[in-house]
């Protein structure tokens, strides 16, 4: 039989710490828009309400399709906010937590000097990410069925 030594022991239960505390990758839908070949995440922000702790995503969305009319502006650009389960503020960091997994930080108050004075924002630390994906859903009115491909929008952890 053999015997552990102190610093092998030493070595075993740092290893087995590392390894339980690890987060694992988690993703969710958090939204969907039209199927457009060319659509792309151009900028991610967060926003907060500080009193409520709450965060969300604002994303901004670049595309010829956004174009044609199908938004107000007539800009390739289109604008929107999504609300993440588990994202919230706290002790100036949005956090993500799906209740299962530790807790990641996505971005920290960060302070930044510039011609008109300092400016405030939230830093992404790089752990959360958006991605798109293409679904195809198809649906049956009892005659025909139909199939219509969109996209989904994804937020993920690392």
């Amino acid at each position: 039989m053999k015997t552990l030594t102190l610093a092998a022991l030493a070595v075993v239960t740092l290893t087995f710490v590392a390894t339980t505390s690890m987060a694992q990758a988690s993703s969710v839908k958090i939204g969907q828009l039209p199927d457009y070949s060319d659509i792309s995440v151009n900028a991610i922000t967060y926003q907060v309400n500080a009193d409520l702790g709450r965060a969300r995503v604002d994303l901004v969305f670049a595309s010829k399709g956004f174009a044609t009319g199908i938004n107000d502006n007539n800009s390739p650009y289109s604008e929107d906010q999504y609300l993440v389960p588990g994202l919230s503020y706290s002790n100036s960091q949005v956090i993500y937590n799906d209740g299962s997994l530790p807790s990641v930080v996505c971005a920290e108050l960060a302070t930044k000097k510039g011609i008109f004075g300092q400016k405030t924002y939230f830093k992404p630390t790089g752990a959360c990410s958006i991605s798109l994906s293409k679904e195809s859903q198809t649906s049956d009115d009892g005659f025909n069925q139909t199939t219509t491909t969109d996209t989904a929008i994804l937020f993920q952890t690392k």
